[in-house]
């Protein structure tokens, strides 16, 4: 026996698809696709000996900058005005920029503006502390080290801004030895 058809209102209503509904469907594939491709290439990329020296070089660089802000003499340029201070040792700069640009590393080395190996930083907010300069970075440095070099750079840049206030080589004593190319005469 046959069951007779339900008569038509009791049948469910089709439920059709938006076209918005599809489309949404179709960017979330292809956004998956894409991730997979991605993680699988990163995996791959992280797997290669280019990109375990990559990875090598930045966590040494990392490791580098939180050592350079925590160095002697860091807490004395806070203290001064200085928003982030930091002493980089150059040489061990250049070793990491040597392991991924061995070209652009050997031209920074003959750069007359690095020869010296220890480097200040400081980055400044100018409008608080308009008359701070990098002769008095070099001496509050100078003083908070004993043992700081006889000659090392100095840099001052601002927190707004692009253009660095002062640069060069300095004393202990905040004496300039020479200015870095391009740097007016401070």
């Amino acid at each position: 026996m046959t069951t007779p058809p339900l008569p038509p209102s009791s049948q469910p209503p089709r439920k059709e698809r938006s076209g918005c509904l599809l489309a949404l469907y179709i960017v979330l594939g292809v956004g998956a696709v894409l991730l997979v491709v991605t993680v699988v290439g990163l995996f791959l990329f992280a797997r290669s000996e280019t990109g375990q020296r990559l990875i090598t070089t930045a966590r040494e660089g990392i490791t580098l900058a939180q050592e350079a802000q925590r160095a002697p003499g860091t807490d004395a340029l806070r203290a001064a005005g200085c928003s982030q201070a930091m002493v980089m040792p150059m040489g061990r700069m250049l070793e990491l920029v040597g392991e991924v640009a061995p070209q652009a590393s050997a031209e920074i080395r003959g750069a007359s503006e690095l020869r010296d190996d220890t480097f200040v930083f400081c980055e400044l907010d100018t409008e608080t502390h308009p008359d701070l300069e990098c002769s008095d970075i070099a001496r509050i440095y100078g003083e908070a080290v004993p043992n700081a070099p006889e000659r090392f750079g100095v840099a001052i840049q601002p927190e707004r801004g692009r253009e660095t206030k002062c640069s060069g080589s300095y004393g202990r004593d905040g004496t300039l030895i020479e200015p870095l190319e391009d740097d007016p005469p401070q």
